[in-house]
């Protein structure tokens, strides 16, 4: 029986991920990253759709004020793309509900706010196959352990010199190869942003064979300029992720 190339690579990977690793073994971070993908690639094949319950706190803070929202919406989408629909389901502004009919005019609001780059962004990370197959590792995996659990850890940069991607910081779990983390920098080809900074960590969670998101956050300054002065405007969000819904063909 012919085996998949894609099922020979989890094998080997998985081998040299379980047991102890000297030095002179450590995997390569390109085969560990082309593992990844193959097994997520391999079982997109069955999946139609998938969807969950996003729950964003998000804060700005400029000299026009400073604005706290939380948003819930219930996300979906289909694996290989990177376009997701958002449908929100509450609303709060500075603690108070914001009328279901001033949502999308609110929501407006905060996507203006954000540079493009990191919008096209918060798409990618979603379901970051696509992402990080547009990424070439820069050095070695090396071992290190986040919250208790022991990952393959290396550094990544896009293959296109025009990506707003600064660089990327990839984990993988050791022990059965899930995607456990990633750190994104991000620049913005604004000029008034040259000092500006753009970084998001997300962290992922295995379900029906995805690494999808659980946990989100994101913090970055960004500059604008009006009459000759230079204004800078924080913005930090933290969202999380549940409720995970699959339709299978």
């Amino acid at each position: 029986m012919r085996v998949p190339p894609a099922y020979l690579v989890m094998v080997c990977f998985l081998g040299v991920a379980a047991g102890p690793v000297r030095a002179q073994e450590l995997p390569g971070a390109q085969s560990l990253l082309n593992a990844w993908a193959a097994s997520q690639k391999e079982r997109a094949h069955a999946m139609l759709r998938v969807s969950f319950v996003e729950r964003e706190e998000r804060l700005t803070d400029g000299p026009f004020g400073r604005r706290e929202m939380t948003v819930e919406s219930r996300v979906s989408g289909t694996p290989g793309t990177d376009t997701w629909e958002h449908t929100i389901l509450a609303m709060k502004r500075n603690g108070t509900a914001v009328p279901p009919e001033q949502w999308t005019r609110q929501e407006a609001q905060w996507q203006r706010s954000m540079r493009a780059e990191y919008r096209r962004l918060t798409q990618a990370v979603m379901m970051p196959v696509r992402l990080l197959n547009q990424m070439e590792p820069t050095g070695e995996a090396t071992e290190e352990k986040i919250d208790s659990v022991s990952c393959w850890r290396f550094e990544a940069v896009p293959r296109n010199p025009k990506s707003p991607i600064k660089h990327l910081t990839l984990w993988l779990d050791r022990e059965n190869g899930y995607l456990y983390r990633i750190v994104v920098n991000v620049r913005s080809a604004r000029r008034a942003d040259a000092n500006a900074t753009f970084m998001t960590r997300v962290d992922y969670t295995r379900r029906e064979g995805f690494d999808l998101p659980r946990h989100r956050y994101f913090e970055g300054t960004m500059q604008s300029e009006r009459r000759g002065r230079v204004f800078t405007m924080l913005a930090k969000l933290n969202a999380t992720f549940d409720d995970y819904r699959f339709e299978f063909q």
